[in-house]
């Protein structure tokens, strides 16, 4: 179980007395296939780690997508924590496609070893700002691909208007 966790970026700077705090908030829990372990636009209080089995990710805000899986998680992926830290909402609905083993961490049980251990939390919300200022980055980089591609879609509508217009 520890080797799990210290593979997540958010704990992967513990030293190992640390890391005895931590394992001492998870809780072991088994879904069967095909369960709901949480719907999106719900608030969250948690974050799960897969030890076992494959965790399907679905939206209903993607008009595209509705309902469908628009990815999967397995063994060593890890969802919903920044719900557990920030009690945000849900941005999808997880459920098990086959049956699965996750870690379970409550993130008031989390918040409450950050408070007592100011080192556990430095670490913890200095790997949530690298984590979040990559994401950020990446993000931005899409936006720009997406920029693009809508600059030379616009071109290439636009060309095709003048050929039009001149065959009339």
């Amino acid at each position: 179980m520890e080797n799990i966790l210290k593979s997540i970026y958010l704990f992967e700077d513990l030293e190992p007395l640390e890391m005895i705090d931590i394992l001492g908030i998870v809780k072991a829990e088994h879904y069967q296939p095909k369960r709901l372990i949480f719907k999106e636009s719900t608030k969250g209080d948690s974050f799960y780690v897969i030890q076992q089995g494959i965790i399907n990710v679905s939206t209903q805000k993607i008009p595209s997508e509705k309902g469908k899986v628009i990815t999967q998680l397995k063994e060593g992926d890890f969802f919903g924590e920044l719900g557990a830290l920030w009690n945000y909402v849900r941005t999808a609905t997880i459920s098990t496609q086959t049956e699965a083993y996750l870690l379970k961490i409550s993130g008031q049980n989390l918040k409450e070893v950050m408070d007592r251990n100011n080192s556990i939390g430095y670490k913890v919300m200095s790997a949530m700002s690298k984590e979040l200022a990559s994401r950020g980055q990446e993000y931005k980089h899409r936006i720009l691909l997406y920029e693009d591609k809508c600059q030379t879609l616009e071109k290439k509508t636009n060309l095709l208007v003048k050929e039009l217009r001149k065959d009339r």
